[in-house]
């Protein structure tokens, strides 16, 4: 658990350098921590996993997002603009949200799912908070592509049914009989 349990985060949650913490346990339910020059003191665990979240949230800032790329499911070109400057692939469906990079591979060997900033920035570029908002918002998108009645875009062609194929040219893609 040292992706989320560790000194770093520690000092962040506690406003002082990691070199300064003495000692560093990680027990049942709380952490141990002992910073020079201070009583030692327990943590939370779920302090750690806000600071983890935070982290990841904060990274998505200085994320790009490319357009969506065509295909199902929804898949995003994210460039972090941090040191490395590289392109990742995001995808985010009801089924299947994934990310190409790193820290994501290393949460799901942990866990089984995982958040990086790459999905975190795919979510803010959506303008939602959590996977969940973003899936409904997708699912009402589609929704409204299904109930669009194509034939009333489409081109309409009023023909008696013998003289469509001879005299109606192919390409239209609807033909209302009368």
């Amino acid at each position: 658990m040292t992706l989320v349990f560790n000194r770093s985060a520690a000092s962040r949650l506690l406003g002082c350098k990691p070199e300064e913490i003495l000692k560093f346990e990680v027990w049942q339910s709380v952490i141990f921590v002992h910073v020079k020059g201070q009583r030692p003191t327990f943590l939370s665990k779920i302090r750690f996993y806000y600071d983890f979240a935070s982290i990841r949230k904060q990274g998505a800032k200085h994320c790009k997002i490319e357009a969506p790329l065509a295909g199902y499911p929804k898949q995003y070109s994210v460039i972090s603009e941090g040191l490395d400057k590289r392109w990742h692939n995001v995808w985010m469906s009801r089924a299947y949200q994934s990310c190409d990079c790193c820290d994501f591979e290393e949460q799901k060997r942990l866990w089984g799912k995982g958040m990086c900033k790459h999905q975190y920035a795919v979510l803010d570029h959506l303008g939602c908070s959590s996977i969940a908002e973003a899936i409904a918002k997708g699912e009402q998108e589609y929704q409204k592509f299904l109930d669009v009645d194509w034939r009333e875009s489409a081109p309409v062609v009023k023909a008696p049914i013998m003289a469509v194929t001879s005299q109606v040219p192919k390409k239209y893609c609807h033909v209302s009989v009368i």
